[in-house]
């Protein structure tokens, strides 16, 4: 009952219940000048709504026809049971789009996580399962392990930053090294020590 009918099976007991000339079962057409003031989501609603009249018909209709037949005195067991098994499975296929109406509606206002999370999970007793709360868990988990291992593979990446080079006509000043200063102060020393004293001239 929670998994619905298949397409086909619901296209073929539909197609087998057409409204009865004294009884219209047609859910009627939302005026064109409502719906143009109408949200999205309101008109989305709308739709779900008459896919649900357009089935609860269909029930009412293959209903009739059992009942019209025992007033009439055909007791046809067979097709008594076929009307009646009709409406039942139209029953319990509108009982599975109530529950992904109330699953769509639940989920509207919550995060692209948990939708993903919980969205495909089968109805117990609780619309989302019993094992909900696990499940948004889990994908919370998983979550943040995921931008963990994002960030280390960002940091792990990253350039060395650029060093930047001197423009066109301009030359890069480069200090000396520590050794060539300290060599070439010793020689420095060293020539003043040979280098003979200077006589001094008298007037």
């Amino acid at each position: 009952m929670r998994d619905g009918l298949k397409k086909e099976t619901r296209e073929e007991i539909i197609k087998k219940y057409p409204d009865p000339e004294n009884f219209n079962t047609t859910a009627p057409s939302l005026n064109p000048e409502i719906k143009a003031i109408m949200s999205e989501a309101s008109i989305r609603r709308d739709n779900r709504l008459v896919i649900r009249q357009k089935f609860t018909g269909k029930v009412l209709t293959a209903i009739g026809k059992a009942m019209t037949s025992v007033m009439k005195g055909n007791f046809n067991s067979k097709q008594l049971i076929e009307y009646l098994s009709d409406a039942a499975k139209i029953t319990t296929d509108i009982y599975h789009q109530d529950l992904l109406s109330r699953k769509y509606f639940a989920l509207a206002g919550t995060s692209s996580l948990v939708k993903d999370a919980i969205k495909n999970e089968k109805s117990d007793e609780m619309l989302f399962g019993s094992a909900c709360s696990e499940k948004i868990k889990l994908a919370q988990t998983i979550q943040r392990t995921g931008a963990q291992i994002k960030e280390k593979q960002k940091n792990f990446r990253s350039p060395l930053p650029p060093q930047q080079k001197p423009r066109s006509g301009q030359h890069q000043y480069r200090q000396p090294a520590k050794s060539y200063l300290r060599s070439h102060k010793k020689r420095q020393v060293q020539q003043r020590r040979r280098s003979p004293p200077r006589k001094q001239r008298h007037n």
